[in-house]
C-alpha cells in the first residue's frame, strides 16, 4: 500500500510541475530584416541591418555590420531589448516589430528566409 502511495504522489508532483512549464510569450521569437530606419524627420528604407530573437531570451542585433549581443522580453505588447545594460522599448504588432534604437526608430519585418 505504501508504494502505490509514494507512486500515485510522484505522479502529481510530476503533473503539477509539467502544469507549471511553460506560459513564456514567443510570438516574437524568429529573425527579422530591417525594413527602415526614421531618425527625426528623415526616414531611410535602405538599411543593412537584422534581428533575431531566439527563444530563452537571447538574441543578436545586426546593424550596418555592427552586431550587438541582446536579451528580450515581451510584456503586454511591449517588447523591451536589453543591448549593453540599455533598454530599448517597442512593440511587436502583427509580425512587426518597432522599436527605438540609438536615437532613431527601426522597423523590422520577418525575413523572407
Amino acid at each position: 500500500m505504501k508504494r502505490y502511495l509514494a507512486l500515485l504522489l510522484s505522479l502529481v508532483l510530476t503533473l503539477t510541475l509539467c502544469a507549471c512549464g511553460g506560459g513564456e510569450d514567443t510570438a516574437h521569437v524568429g529573425t527579422y530584416t530591417c525594413t527602415s530606419v526614421t531618425m527625426g524627420d528623415v526616414t531611410v528604407d535602405a538599411i543593412e541591418g537584422s534581428l533575431d530573437l531566439q527563444k530563452g531570451g537571447k538574441g543578436t542585433l545586426t546593424l550596418s555590420g555592427e552586431s550587438y549581443s541582446l536579451t528580450h522580453t515581451q510584456e503586454e505588447g511591449t517588447l523591451t531589448l536589453t543591448i549593453d545594460g540599455q533598454d530599448a522599448t517597442g512593440t511587436f504588432a502583427d509580425g512587426v516589430i518597432t522599436v527605438d534604437l540609438f536615437g532613431a526608430t527601426c522597423t523590422f519585418e520577418p525575413s523572407a528566409e
